[in-house]
């Protein structure tokens, strides 16, 4: 069995390869402070700021989904440290285009992990 924090960092790296092959440009991966942590940070094709959080789950169990580890709490974080990393990089934010937070589950069938393409199933959703 993996650790948590193997696993979410699998995660979150399929979630980086997801995003550039739908020519996302990535731009900070674990931005990292005390009150919270924004997973990846990347501009969409159109322009748009873009934070994304990960939520990742090895193995296939019915009735569980990645999606249930999304909580309120982890949103109001979410959005917190958004606001905080707006207000500290101004120059990445453009008001006219705005913003979003995207959350993109991974759920891990094989646990081989040969080819994410094949191994695993990933949601995208835009614009929480």
């Amino acid at each position: 069995m993996r650790e948590k924090s193997e696993v979410g960092k699998i995660g979150e790296q399929i979630a980086c390869e997801f995003l550039k092959e739908k020519k996302y440009h990535i731009l900070y991966k674990n931005y990292l402070r005390p009150w919270g942590e924004l997973d990846i940070i990347a501009r969409d094709p159109d322009g748009v700021l873009v934070v994304v959080e990960v939520k990742t789950s090895w193995g296939v169990g019915e009735g569980y989904s990645p999606e249930q580890n999304y909580t309120f709490d982890k949103d109001r974080k979410t959005r917190k440290t958004t606001k905080m990393f707006m207000a500290k990089y101004p120059d990445l934010f453009d008001e006219d285009i705005g913003y979003r937070i995207d959350l993109i589950t991974v759920q891990i069938k094989n646990p081989t992990l040969v080819d994410w393409h094949d191994d695993c199933d990933i949601r995208h959703y835009e614009n929480l």
